[in-house]
């Protein structure tokens, strides 16, 4: 069977333990395909719906047309870069108090703090730990 065949399987059946329903709809904005992919299909197993932006820009027009629960952005792209999205997202009445979580390689306090300047309610380094990552996002959501 097809991985993505199995995550489908796997994601209809957490859903289905949880009452059928959506822990929340994410926005992972990330213009590496393989780590885009990667990280969607492990939060699709946790049971949340997720859609995917490569770039800063088309994050931003895709959080406004579609208002998701919390999103997830790289910080360094090409173009609009994940802090210049995050400006973007928090100038907008739509988007302003979405949860956002930004994640990078970056592992200094300065980048800690300049993320945190920027309106990130959180801060990941790469690789991710989705362990550490769930309960995070469960946290976000509960508070917005």
């Amino acid at each position: 069977m097809a991985l993505q065949a199995r995550l489908l399987v796997a994601s209809v059946f957490w859903r289905v333990l949880n009452g059928g329903i959506l822990v929340a709809r994410i926005l992972y904005i990330e213009d590496d395909p393989v780590q885009r992919d990667v990280l969607a299909q492990m939060l699709t197993l946790y049971g949340f719906e997720v859609d995917t932006a490569s770039n800063g820009r088309e994050g931003v027009a895709k959080a406004i047309s579609q208002a998701p629960d919390l999103i997830l952005t790289d910080s360094r792209m090409p173009g609009m870069t994940g802090f210049e999205a995050i400006a973007a997202l928090r100038k907008n009445v739509t988007t302003a108090d979405i949860p956002i979580i930004a994640l990078s390689a970056r592992v200094d306090r300065h980048y800690q703090a300049e993320a945190l300047a920027a309106g990130v309610n959180k801060v990941f380094t790469k690789p991710i730990d989705i362990k550490q990552l769930i309960p995070t996002i469960k946290a976000l959501l509960a508070q917005s």
